[in-house]
């Protein structure tokens, strides 16, 4: 119990001594409240289909939260900067309307009782100092939008190993990008511009209307209506109740996500790499991507237990990081011969028309991120 109150005055700040019992109790709150910020994407991806900013503000304070958890000396303002983050990932929360029920209800309450706790402290609830932003050098607050760039990182270079090999660092860039994009509309529309593309096709590909690499919203229409004929072919052939298709990569968001694509160096000689500026562009080699994975029990592993029992097992899938049930865009017609046509139809008039196929079946892993768009049947998604 004493070491429990040491630690939540390390938290809170040194509370006063007859308030002290009352925060005690609430260890295991705190504790959830540990956890749901642990497991933000679960959570945090729900808003990704209402509003992708709520979404990256969610996991940036969830983050920061954790980060200041961690520090043991953190008290006073700091302490005071914790109870605040507590109040703004609660109102995030409940706007997280799709939440299941019964995690939503015990999450918020284990949340609110933390709230109420720290309530008793006068001077968390009004903190001299607000919760650090998210920054971008000043170089790139300047009036001119950054330079883009076909730069790609060195595979062996220490900066590789900072920010693509390490799977956290990696998707901390890909939410920094993201925001950049939401924090600085018109140096990134200044951007597009001036590699080529018109304020119309700007427009529609930052509202998920169309991507870069489609001339025109009829164009696109037709694409999809081909994917989805491959799609209903494929699902009936081998008996599968869904099939997803996510339209990935920098045609959609207008920039690559990928840490190892761009960056900007500064003249400090550090580099920066939060900046979204290798753009899209079809005639610089740019890719159309799309992934695939079924929600089936089974995802798609039974299919490629028929292939092997066919004697059809010279199929490449991706080796090492863990992802060995993913099937190269080499080979994506192999194990579905049904992609064949989309492919030889679209692939020359987009540039190069790349599939990656996952076996398993879909997971958080697999569901679009907020700068990716899943092709669906639907046309009133879009």
């Amino acid at each position: 119990m004493l070491a429990q109150a040491l630690w939540l005055q390390r938290f809170f700040g040194a509370p006063a001594a007859d308030r002290l019992n009352a925060l005690v109790k609430k260890m295991t709150e705190l504790r959830v409240l540990q956890k749901f910020c642990q497991e933000r994407d679960e959570v945090c991806k729900v808003l990704s289909q209402s509003s992708p900013a709520k979404a990256l503000a969610c996991m940036q304070k969830c983050d920061h939260f954790l980060q200041l958890l961690s520090d043991t000396a953190c008290e006073g303002d700091c302490a005071a900067r914790k109870a605040q983050l507590a109040e703004e990932v609660w109102g995030i929360m409940q706007s997280a309307k799709r939440v299941p029920r019964p995690k939503k209800h015990k999450l918020l309450l284990a949340i609110l009782g933390i709230l109420t706790a720290a309530s008793s402290i006068g001077s968390l609830h009004t903190p001299s100092s607000s919760p650090p932003q998210f920054t971008v050098p000043q170089q790139v607050l300047s009036t001119m939008p950054p330079p883009s760039t076909r730069d790609v990182l060195p595979k062996h270079s220490d900066l590789y190993k900072a920010h693509v090999a390490d799977a956290a660092a990696a998707r901390k860039v890909q939410d920094n990008r993201f925001a950049w994009t939401l924090q600085h509309p018109k140096k990134f529309k200044a951007m597009l511009k001036r590699e080529g593309y018109q304020p119309e096709a700007i427009e529609a590909m930052l509202a998920r209307r169309r991507p870069l690499d489609f001339p025109t919203q009829a164009d696109y229409n037709e694409f999809r209506n081909d994917v989805d004929a491959a799609r209903q072919n494929i699902k009936l052939k081998y008996g599968l109740e869904s099939l997803r298709f996510v339209h990935q990569g920098s045609s959609v968001a207008g920039y690559s996500s990928n840490p190892k694509k761009g960056g900007q160096k500064l003249p400090d000689g550090s580099f920066d790499p939060n900046v979204p500026n290798y753009l899209y562009n079809k005639a610089k080699g740019s890719d159309t991507d799309l992934r695939i994975a079924s929600n089936d029990e089974l995802g798609l592993l039974h299919v490629a237990d028929a292939l092997l029992k066919e004697g059809k097992g010279d199929i490449n899938f991706k080796s090492g990081g863990g992802r060995e049930t993913l099937v190269e865009p080499d080979d994506a017609t192999k194990f579905f011969p049904e992609l064949k046509p989309l492919i030889d139809k679209w692939a020359p008039r987009l540039g190069k028309l790349q599939v990656t196929i996952d076996t398993k079946p879909a997971d958080a892993n697999f569901e679009p991120k907020p700068w990716d768009t899943e092709i669906r049947k639907d046309s009133s998604f879009f």
